[in-house]
């Protein structure tokens, strides 16, 4: 076993989507108002990068999620939020939202308590968008802004997106180290009797 490596899922922050496709929302696969089309999925996948400059700074988080039918939203690899998706559903391609069949669209708006996930730096975003029975439609689109008023991304950004009918595959990656200053570590050791 190569304990220098990591098994990486799709909210991994360094999780490679290099071949995913990428377009701007809103992102679907229903008939009316969507930019980008979606494959026929049962659920689709999304990635965004986010920089944060000063983490310290915000006390607060708020993304609209915006389309049908229910969403599971990741920051850096954690669940923050769940809509119209019971907390005991695994997240799984196949899992449905749990949607009356009159009313497929949503639109939330929610302070998520996902502070404590957020670094400085480089952060992802995943939102994993679920359609329900009745509902062979996924919609999506998101924004996100933080209690400075500061706007990250907007409605109608651009996003990477996964279609292929099934949850991307895991990939290996290299497992992070604690060592964070290469000038304090000893290069030369002498052994004494």
């Amino acid at each position: 076993v190569d304990t220098t490596k990591i098994l990486l899922n799709w909210k991994s922050l360094n999780y490679n989507e290099s071949n995913w496709k990428k377009g701007l929302t809103p992102i679907g696969n229903s008939v009316t108002g969507i930019n980008t089309t979606l494959a026929k999925v049962t659920t689709g996948y999304f990635r965004k990068k986010i920089i944060i400059d000063n983490s310290a700074s915000i006390v607060g988080i708020g993304i609209l999620i915006k389309g049908s039918d229910g969403a599971i939203v990741y920051l850096n690899g954690n669940e923050i939020q769940r809509i119209n998706i019971a907390s005991d559903k695994g997240a799984e391609y196949s899992t449905l939202a749990d949607v009356p069949k009159t009313n497929n669209q949503m639109i939330v708006l929610n302070s998520i308590n996902g502070l404590n996930y957020l670094i400085e730096g480089e952060n992802i975003l995943a939102v994993e968008m679920h359609h329900s029975h009745g509902n062979e439609f996924i919609s999506f689109d998101s924004r996100m802004y933080d209690s400075n008023n500061k706007q990250y991304y907007k409605l109608g950004d651009e996003w990477k997106y996964y279609d292929l009918g099934d949850m991307p595959a895991e990939q290996i990656g290299d497992k992070a180290t604690d060592i964070q200053d290469e000038e304090n570590i000893q290069s030369n050791y002498q052994l004494k009797p």
